[in-house]
């Protein structure tokens, strides 16, 4: 699994994801927009009542024609914010796209564009164009709208082996309205599962294994707490703020350890410092059998760690920015099979900023 995304005035933006192993989406239901508290802060610890949270809020879109569905559960962003999260809005596009293709095609790569931001008050509407139906390859473009109005596009490829590409763009908008309107427009391709003709990968990196890491959220409450004092106050402040601000869907659904915890903390603020960071990540609960899930789960977070490696070696000198948006995104799945509830390490680069 490969991402890539591009974050405000932040070019070039490498997730590079080790997956260790992974159907279908889409099901039939009365649409209600809720928001992120209400959605998935009170799952339920029994690990079905987990698995049927995060079908309702990434699979369950509601059909209104062979080509148009429309999310009924939408999760913020930001807690301060009834802007829907964009993570959410590429899960959900894939989704509505895998489910106008035979089981037997699978997503190989997604591009996006976003182009306005969304609100959890309005349904999304996502509607398909069937662009290609190949004996090996599919094409899909998906259209996410929202009171009208196009916010994210995506071209989707989907195939037997490799399946989705997804395109997506933002285009920054006035700040009053950046909570009113959200449109998508995906192109997704989709593939038959063949036999590889060759293959080759780089190594894994070797960095330290994940079982005795700290969880992000305890590091941040601890390095946060009135004993700790080797954390500069604008530190302090952005790590508060990230706190204050990550929405409890997240927290409910993920634990993400930082193999490097002082670079986490903006304890090493040195700009020739490598320009990768590295962190372990997995879903707390068993997510089960469902391949489509687990797709839509990756590229739900897949988009939520990026943004801070372009702002790390800018940090030292007292930088913080005005606003970070996703502009675009890009994920490859390389391999069909991975499961989202196994330790899966993260490589996150960031070439350059200007």
């Amino acid at each position: 699994l490969v991402a890539r995304g591009g974050m405000g005035w932040f070019d070039a933006l490498l997730l590079r994801a080790a997956i260790s192993k992974v159907g279908r989406p889409v099901a039939s239901r009365a649409i209600t927009t809720i928001s992120t508290t209400s959605t998935l802060a009170n799952l339920n610890k029994q690990t079905a009542g987990v698995r049927r949270s995060l079908a309702h809020a990434f699979l369950n879109l509601e059909q209104l024609d062979p080509n148009l569905y429309r999310s009924y559960e939408l999760v913020r962003g930001r807690k301060s914010m009834e802007a829907v999260y964009g993570g959410q809005v590429i899960g959900h596009s894939l989704s509505a796209a895998s489910a106008t293709v035979s089981p037997e095609f699978i997503p190989h790569s997604l591009h996006s564009y976003f182009i306005k931001s969304g609100t959890i008050m309005v349904p999304i509407l996502y509607q398909i164009d069937r662009l290609r139906d190949g004996r090996s390859f599919c094409t899909r473009f998906v259209k996410a709208t929202q009171n009208g109005d196009a916010i994210f596009t995506a071209q989707v490829l989907l195939s037997t082996f490799h399946a989705l590409n997804v395109i997506c763009s933002l285009k920054q908008t006035n700040f009053q309205k950046y909570e009113q309107l959200l449109v998508l427009k995906n192109n997704i391709s989709f593939h038959k599962r063949e036999s590889d003709s060759i293959k080759h990968e780089f190594p894994i990196p070797t960095v330290v294994g994940p079982e005795n890491l700290k969880d992000y959220h305890t590091l941040m409450a601890e390095a946060t707490s009135e004993e700790n004092s080797d954390i500069q106050p604008i530190h302090r402040a952005i790590i508060q703020h990230k706190m204050a601000e990550f929405p409890a869907t997240f927290t409910k659904i993920f634990e993400v350890r930082p193999i490097d915890a002082e670079r986490f903390l903006f304890k090493k603020l040195d700009s020739s410092l490598n320009s990768r960071f590295y962190f372990w990540l997995r879903a707390k609960e068993d997510i089960g059998e469902d391949l489509g899930l687990q797709r839509c789960l990756a590229a739900y977070i897949s988009d939520s760690m990026m943004m801070e490696m372009s702002l790390w070696p800018h940090l030292g000198r007292q930088f913080l920015p005005s606003m970070v948006f996703s502009l675009d995104h890009s994920i490859w799945f390389h391999k069909p099979e991975f499961r989202m509830d196994r330790w899966i390490l993260f490589e996150i680069e960031s070439p350059c900023a200007g």
